[in-house]
């Protein structure tokens, strides 16, 4: 799959859990035994937030934690500021009670920019930060890990 679509990662990962999903049923095991057994018995589900204005984004999360949602998880790496004020703006809104992830989605260039940027949004209680560099860059991404 990497040799004839090396950046089509959401398909080459559907097509990943369509075979996990095969064999399960073929040898009439659910997929967590096949990947070394049943780790949780239940896990939060994270709702992703489109990038946009800042306040229909916190808008949208608000109406997604009245709904229920306990997770969520802001897709920023437009605009430096906009990201920012994107982040406050639905943390503001939600409330400390809710867990926020962020997804940078590549955005940043380097290590130092993208350790600058998790330390920005560390003051707005993040769990966590997807992708804040491209895969390809693994070695400079455990050089920011914490």
């Amino acid at each position: 799959m990497n040799a004839r679509a090396p950046a089509a990662q959401p398909a080459k990962a559907a097509i990943d859990m369509a075979l996990y999903d095969v064999v399960g049923k073929t040898l009439g095991q659910p997929i967590y035994n096949l990947l070394g057994g049943q780790v949780h018995k239940r896990i939060l589900l994270s709702r992703s937030l489109s990038i946009g204005d800042p306040q229909e984004v916190a808008d949208y999360a608000e109406q997604l934690v009245t709904n229920g949602y306990k997770t969520l998880t802001t897709k920023i790496g437009r605009d430096q500021t906009a990201d920012t004020e994107t982040v406050a703006t639905v943390r503001q809104t939600v409330g400390s009670q809710i867990t926020i992830r962020v997804d940078v989605n590549m955005a940043q260039d380097n290590t130092k920019q993208a350790a600058a940027k998790i330390r920005e949004l560390a003051r707005f209680d993040v769990e966590l930060v997807e992708q804040p560099l491209p895969p390809e860059a693994l070695r400079e991404l455990s050089e920011i890990r914490h």
